[in-house]
């Protein structure tokens, strides 16, 4: 495991940079690396030797911060699609073949249990601020299917057992509500803060 940790953050530059510029590179090697460590890092046999590794930990929360900056740019395979419907296998969008399906998510899950029960790690992401990120991040992406729930379960585990960031999140403002299709395809609007039916 430390082999594909060690990979990982050797290929951290690169990726992005192959990513954005759609380059002939097949960024396939890179993409599964991640799923393997963010699959691992959940399992008891890897996950303290993992936590144990702060620039595996840095590299993540750089690449998160980057895709999600890409994603603000409205940059191509790395803007959320909240329409679920392009998941279907007989839609033509053959979102699932993009080298970005599942990287954001996998991005976060890895650093929701590099923190778990973790307080070092959980204070360097919030001193990285990303806690913002993953609080961004928690919506809903036919890209990263269950991204939202890695995001809670990153925030359960960054607030496990930690004043400061319970603070820190605590002390955060609130910056209003954006406009869902996706809940207004569901049958359901967003009044005074608050999601109701339609």
């Amino acid at each position: 495991m430390q082999y594909a940790a060690e990979v990982f953050k050797l290929k951290s530059d690169f990726m992005l940079h192959v990513l954005r510029r759609n380059e002939d590179v097949e960024p396939l090697e890179y993409t599964k690396m991640l799923e393997i460590l963010a699959s691992s890092s959940g399992s008891d046999k890897y996950v303290l030797m993992l936590q144990e590794d702060k620039s595996l930990l840095v590299s993540t929360v750089y690449l998160l911060k980057c895709f999600h900056q890409l994603g603000k740019e409205a940059e191509e395979g790395f803007t959320p699609v909240e329409d679920l419907a392009v998941l279907a296998p007989n839609n033509v969008n053959r979102i699932q073949e993009e080298p970005t399906f599942c990287f954001k998510r996998d991005l976060i899950r890895l650093i929701a249990n590099l923190t778990w029960r973790n307080l070092s790690n959980q204070n360097e992401i919030r001193e990285m601020n990303g806690i913002e990120i993953i609080m961004e991040c928690c919506c809903i992406d036919a890209r990263n299917p269950f991204m939202q729930q890695w995001c809670i379960l990153a925030m359960r585990n960054l607030l496990e057992d930690n004043i400061e960031n319970q603070r820190y999140v605590a002390s955060m403002t609130e910056q209003g509500t954006t406009r869902s299709e996706v809940l207004s395809e569901m049958g359901f609007e967003v009044v005074d803060k608050r999601i109701r039916r339609v």
